[in-house]
C-alpha cells in the first residue's frame, strides 16, 4: 500500500512538473481567431531569379478586430479556422503612417509560423 502512494505522488509531481510546448508564456500574449484561409498567388525575387507559389491568407479576429494575414513563405495546404496562440513577432519602429507587423502563430504540436500583417485594424 505504501509503494501504491508512493508512486502515485511521484507520478503526480512528475505531471505537476512537465511543460507543455502548446500555449507556452511567450505564445499567450494574443489569441488570434482564424476565420478564413484561402490560397493567394505570390512572387518573390531571388538571386536565381523570380519564385512563385501560393501563400497562406488569413482573415483573422485579434482582440476583436479583424485583420487580414498573410504567410511568410510558400505553402499548399489551408489553415483550419480555429483558435490559435499567438504572438507580435514584430513591429518596428518606424514612420508614423506606415505599419510592418508580423504575428506569429503557435499550433498545436508545438510548431510557429510567421505571418505578415496585410490589411485590417494596425
Amino acid at each position: 500500500m505504501k509503494r501504491a502512494v508512493l508512486f502515485l505522488l511521484i507520478c503526480s509531481a512528475m505531471a505537476w512538473g512537465q511543460k507543455t510546448r502548446y500555449g507556452q508564456a511567450n505564445y499567450t500574449n494574443i489569441s488570434v481567431q482564424v476565420e478564413s484561409s484561402r490560397l493567394v498567388n505570390v512572387c518573390e525575387t531571388q538571386a536565381q531569379g523570380v519564385a512563385c507559389g501560393f501563400a497562406q491568407q488569413l482573415t483573422v479576429l485579434v482582440n476583436r478586430k479583424e485583420m487580414t494575414i498573410v504567410g511568410d513563405g510558400f505553402t499548399k495546404a489551408l489553415l483550419k479556422p480555429g483558435m490559435y496562440h499567438g504572438k507580435i513577432a514584430q513591429q518596428p519602429e518606424g514612420k508614423s503612417y506606415e505599419s510592418a507587423r508580423k504575428i506569429e502563430l503557435q499550433f498545436p504540436d508545438g510548431k510557429t509560423r510567421s505571418y505578415i500583417v496585410a490589411g485590417g485594424d494596425q
